[in-house]
């Protein structure tokens, strides 16, 4: 598969999607071109999965927000020849001078030890020097 393919389908995309990473797919998520075939932008995952579990819509999301699907094998993650490889850091935020409550604390180290467990493939340094910043 090749990533022109996904010409033919419609498209999901995250509404805030940083413009680096945009333009690594070149115009595919133009609405002006000439094949286009619909996008879909979302704020969250979550409400979207029905429509590509029930229908032809292709989304570009995390894998972690995807993976127990991926694993139950009620979606597949698509792999493209020449797929922009995309590299992304987050991070817990919160003000400087607040405290937080037990439940807040408690929610940022789950937060913390889910990251830890998750265990995603680490990119080689160079695949990272060479990687699209999000």
């Amino acid at each position: 598969m090749f990533l022109p393919s996904f010409r033919d389908y419609p498209l999901a995309i995250p509404r805030h999607l940083p413009q680096s990473i945009g333009d690594a797919f070149e115009d595919l998520f133009k609405q002006q071109r000439e094949d286009f075939s619909g996008m879909v932008r979302f704020d969250q995952f979550h409400p979207i999965k029905e429509s590509i579990i029930n229908g032809d819509l292709i989304a570009l999301t995390p894998e972690i927000s995807v993976r127990s699907q991926i694993e139950k094998g009620t979606l597949v993650e698509l792999s493209p020849y020449v797929m922009p490889l995309i590299y992304a850091r987050f991070s817990v935020v919160s003000l400087k001078e607040k405290s937080h409550s037990k439940a807040a604390d408690g929610f940022i180290k789950f937060l913390v030890n889910r990251a830890e467990a998750v265990q995603l493939q680490t990119p080689d340094k160079e695949e990272v020097d060479q990687a699209i910043p999000a």
